[in-house]
């Protein structure tokens, strides 16, 4: 689960942004802890879980390009 107080570290937008792929990746991460729970998963379910882990991925890399950039921009003002 990404860090809810890594947002409060990125600039005005990109901060909403974080706090946006945050949620959905918590709701991806919610909806397949429900289908692990299950003892038997439909076809749709099995496409379903692996729909729902690439998308966690993608949410994870965004939020971590974010966290680069924010990193980035810092490292330029100090240079």
């Amino acid at each position: 689960m990404p860090d809810r107080t890594i947002d409060t570290a990125l600039p005005g937008s990109a901060s909403e942004e974080y706090g946006r792929l945050t949620e959905k990746h918590r709701k991806c991460e919610e909806r397949l802890s429900e289908l692990r729970d299950r003892l038997f998963l439909s076809e749709e379910e099995k496409l379903e879980e692996v729909n729902l882990k690439k998308q966690k991925l993608q949410l994870k890399d965004r939020m971590e390009a974010l966290m680069r950039g924010r990193q980035n921009a810092a490292a330029r003002q100090n240079a």
